[in-house]
């Protein structure tokens, strides 16, 4: 499990947002804090701040949603991934 109880437990307990949304398809498809930074072109620390319930600065928006969609149509973590990696053009 990539994600700790503590973290798991602060994005289960806020409101619906788009940084919780992401949040929660990151821990449902264990995909790690350091690949959506990655795609999204964020820092990890703002990943975890949008997990918390921050806002998503509008710069980062449009790659969040489409991190989203990705997760979204993918049955597995590995899955979102590529979905992910082919979407943003990532070699990783």
């Amino acid at each position: 499990m990539a994600y700790t109880r503590n973290v798991i437990e602060q994005i289960k307990s806020q409101p619906m947002s788009l940084g919780i949304r992401l949040g929660r398809w990151a821990i449902f498809l264990d995909i790690p804090v350091a690949k959506i930074a990655l795609a999204t072109g964020a820092t990890r620390q703002s990943v975890y701040n949008w997990f918390k319930g921050g806002e998503v600065a509008r710069a980062y928006r449009p790659a969040v949603e489409l991190t989203i969609a990705c997760m979204q149509g993918a049955k597995t973590g590995e899955e979102a991934w590529e979905a992910i990696r082919q979407q943003f053009g990532l070699q990783v």
